[in-house]
């Protein structure tokens, strides 16, 4: 019995990013829960919870690595957006950095140059944007 155990286990798919992000945000809403004394988000974070199990347990590893290449690419997309997002702030008066849309590669451009033809260096994507 203990040998079909460590059999399963070691052929399932384990924890990746999509799990992981799940987990910590099930984790999340469940204390959010416990002070809060909600029910139905104590019912959300347990079914997060068990989603994440079901997905590192899971044996179908080409499906489980389809939907963690597709969260993982929005993932990134979101990211990049957060980072130039940040990158504005801080340096609003020298700079504008924009985010490539073929490839999420960040680009920085300098300020009160009106419209700018920019060129990605990664994809060699070519764009304009106001400066």
């Amino acid at each position: 019995m203990l040998d079909k155990i460590k059999n399963y286990l070691r052929r399932a798919h384990g924890m990746d990013r999509l799990s992981q992000h799940l987990y910590y945000l099930s984790i999340t809403i469940f204390v959010f829960s416990l002070f809060g004394q909600s029910q139905i988000l104590r019912a959300i974070s347990l079914v997060g919870l068990f989603i994440s199990l079901f997905r590192s347990l899971s044996q179908k590893h080409y499906q489980r690595s389809k939907e963690n290449n597709l969260y993982t690419k929005y993932y990134n997309r979101v990211l990049a957006r957060v980072k130039v997002f940040f990158l504005n702030i801080r340096h609003f008066k020298t700079h504008k950095y924009v985010v490539c849309k073929s490839c999420n590669q960040q680009l920085r451009i300098p300020k009160k140059q009106g419209e700018v033809s920019v060129t990605c260096p990664r994809c060699r994507n070519r764009f304009d944007v106001k400066s």
